[in-house]
């Protein structure tokens, strides 16, 4: 029965061929890592910053509303803008035909 060849050329090639192929691995699994932690970092902070946008623009149409309302009370408490406002045609097609 004859031994296999176990020269020492042979065992180098393999033990690289062994690191090279972990190292690889390794990279390729650090990259997978990395590329899901910052997809979901990043849904993450997407989602907060329209969360708070969302809540700014709604502050704004509340600030907005209240602003009318305001000017509204304020118009209707002017005397001289009652009386014209009664005394106007309403808006519409004129009638000059």
């Amino acid at each position: 029965m004859r031994l296999p060849n176990l020269s020492l050329h042979h065992i180098q090639t393999r033990i690289v061929a062994a690191f090279v192929v972990v190292m690889v691995a390794t990279g390729v699994a650090s990259l997978a890592l990395i590329h899901v932690n910052g997809t979901l970092t990043a849904r993450k902070a997407a989602t907060d910053q329209v969360a708070a946008g969302a809540k700014s623009f709604e502050r704004l149409l509340e600030l907005d509303s209240q602003r009318l309302v305001e000017g509204a009370r304020l118009l209707a408490a002017d005397p001289a803008f009652r009386d014209a406002a009664i005394r106007s045609p309403p808006p519409g097609p004129s009638s000059s035909g």
